[in-house]
């Protein structure tokens, strides 16, 4: 029995014993060398006799991935055979199950991912190598929200070159059937052991996890198929399943805010919520750091909307909440994500040097992002000051930034030049040039953006059409958007009938895709109302009134389509009376807004509407 201050190997230290698995009793230990922790796991008894040549053993020390630990040595110490591998910081995924806590989701869709992906790498490998005890507890959650598979119960079939080892509950059947037969001495022959039995128990892992949870059809039917009893109607391998949970947002609707949701506005912050946030909020943080990452995940959520004003007051409360001044120092990556998006909200509103100085703020704090130094240069030649531009530009290449990331720059620093050829020409290059849809649909936005500031309508419209076709439907919104508003405004300059229907068509498509934010649901029940299509308006405002109480511009809408719709009725069957009462409401709360510095020309518009029912005799005040 080993016992804290022990020293095995002349190199690694016992310092506690911390659990005992199916296979060994496991101990928390110290490498002298590298001076570091390590776990150390002395195999059981009845297990020495299935291990083979050292060789063999010797094949997992050569496996380097990061969702495996660091094998470093395999020790034969008399009758005793110890290995020693990295120690993962984290708990494990049965921590859920055991506390009867449902992951969401997108976190159940990440670590599906990323198991896959190592699955792949061992499956790949020569010999392969089956891990046969995929299980939650064998699944560690680090802090920075990856998983790492941990615990290779191992004995070695020299014959066929597979190591393989299991847990009932989680194993396949072939899997158990082939345990049972090798434990009684009976022939296994006959039963095939290979990369379908990891799968099941991957599979089985996560149906336990989400037991009862809400998820897509999408996700369960990968998980279903991954654990169906019958090997042949598993997925054929590793890379298979990985295609499918890889594709999975073109196929569920459910998932189609998953990508925008990991790289944030337009896509252009990587990984912001899934690998910074997701996840690593159960069990190892402090009370408050478990507070600040919940608040910052959904502030995340909420950064892909386009009400900028709302998003930066968000951004800013969060940053400032006292509560977190403490804890936020240990989050540096979410905090420079935070200042990331207010800069991004800032240059949608074309303050760009509010922009920058948040563009500054999130690359001092964590200056490897090639994104921040794109969109910080890009503001920039929007300032004029294209020899800023430049050297941000540089500096952002030292970090990485790609061809259609510095092409994408390039078309902005010409643009502040007024060489309106070239910009033409870079924003093609970064369009052609990208295999990322994010960055491809911002550089349509941005190039759209520039013709609509520049007043040529006709040729935005047609960029953006361009654009809708050659983007993936998951990434397309932003594009939809920007459409539907380029419609609305070609409409209102030549009364154009058709522009407004394909407006709608735009707005009605975020909608059926669950991406409507108040802005766009304000803009379909408008186009509604000009389309006199009355209920469907009110449809939209009466649910918007219940989920936006004290939002002027709803019942500022509202009070517009009675009156439009009052307008089409014989005068004896006029009744202006909920017109003049959503104007009320609406005037009331527009005060406030007032008072903190709003001026809307819409309103000035219903005010006008109004006084000229109040003179006609429609209303009496």
């Amino acid at each position: 029995m080993l016992k804290p201050g022990d020293i095995i190997d002349d190199l690694y230290r016992i310092d506690s014993e911390i659990g005992e698995g199916g296979a060994g009793i496991i101990y928390l230990g110290y490498h002298l060398r590298l001076h570091k922790q390590i776990v150390i796991k002395k195999i059981k008894d009845d297990y020495i006799g299935m291990m083979q040549e050292r060789s063999e053993a010797d094949i997992l020390k050569q496996l380097h991935h990061p969702s495996l630990p660091q094998v470093y040595d395999f020790i034969q110490r008399d009758n005793e055979i110890f290995t020693v591998m990295d120690y993962i910081q984290g708990k494990d995924l049965g921590y859920f199950i055991q506390n009867k806590i449902k992951p969401e989701e997108r976190e159940i869709f990440l670590w599906l991912k990323q198991l896959c992906e190592v699955l792949v790498y061992l499956h790949s490998r020569k010999p392969v190598i089956i891990h046969n005890d995929i299980k939650p507890q064998n699944i560690i959650l680090r802090p920075d929200g990856s998983v790492c598979l941990v615990d290779f119960n191992v004995s070695f079939d020299k014959e066929n070159k597979i190591i393989y080892g299991y847990s009932k509950k989680y194993a396949s059947p072939e899997l158990i059937q082939s345990a049972i037969a090798c434990q009684n001495g009976q022939e296994r022959d006959v039963i095939q052991i290979d990369e379908r039995s990891d799968i099941y128990s991957l599979g089985a892992t996560m149906h336990y996890l989400i037991d009862g949870a809400d998820c897509s059809e999408e996700l369960l039917r990968i998980i279903s198929k991954a654990m169906n009893p019958l090997q042949e109607q598993r997925y054929k391998s590793a890379a298979d399943m990985l295609s499918d949970i890889q594709n999975i947002r073109t196929r569920d609707k459910d998932f189609r805010r998953l990508k925008r949701t990991q790289r944030i506005y337009y896509g252009v912050s990587a990984l912001l919520l899934i690998s910074g946030g997701a996840g690593i909020f159960y069990g190892w943080r402090t009370v408050t750091g478990e507070e600040f990452l919940k608040e910052y995940q959904v502030f995340a959520q909420a950064a892909s909307g386009d009400d900028h004003a709302e998003i930066i007051k968000e951004g800013m409360e969060l940053l400032n909440n006292k509560k977190y001044q403490l804890v936020s120092e240990n989050f540096d990556k979410e905090v420079s994500d935070i200042f990331y998006i207010i800069a991004n909200c800032y240059f949608e509103e074309k303050q760009y040097q509010e922009a920058g100085n948040y563009y500054q703020k999130a690359i001092d704090l964590t200056g490897d992002n090639s994104n921040y130094y794109r969109d910080y240069a890009i503001s920039e030649a929007r300032l004029k000051d294209t020899k800023k531009a430049e050297e941000i530009l540089k500096k952002a290449e030292k970090q990485g930034m790609e061809t259609d990331g510095i092409s994408l720059v390039r078309a902005e620093i010409a643009l502040s030049d007024k060489e309106y050829d070239t910009a033409e020409e870079f924003f093609r290059q970064s369009i052609d040039a990208s295999d990322d849809d994010y960055l491809k649909v911002r550089a349509y936005l941005l190039y759209a953006r520039s013709l609509r500031e520049s007043g040529d309508i006709e040729k935005e419209i047609q960029v953006l059409e361009e654009a809708q076709d050659n983007i993936t439907e998951a990434d397309k919104i932003p594009v939809v958007r920007a459409l539907g508003s380029a419609y609305i405004r070609k409409s209102s300059l030549s009364k154009d009938d058709a522009c407004e229907k394909k407006a709608m068509h735009c707005y009605e498509t975020i909608d059926k895709a669950g991406e409507s934010s108040l802005n766009d649901s304000l803009n379909l029940a408008f186009l509604y109302q000009r389309q006199k299509e009355f209920k469907e308006g009110k449809d939209i405002l009466f649910k918007l009134k219940k989920e936006f109480p004290d939002e002027y511009r709803v019942y500022m809408r509202l009070a517009f389509l009675c009156c439009t719709e009052e307008g089409e009725k014989e005068n004896d069957k006029r009744d202006y009376s909920d017109a003049e009462q959503y104007y009320k409401t609406a005037e009331g709360l527009y005060q406030q807004k007032i008072n903190n510095g709003a001026d809307d020309a819409e309103m000035k518009k219903l005010e006008d509407t109004m006084e000229r029912l109040y003179e006609k005799g429609w209303l009496e005040k």
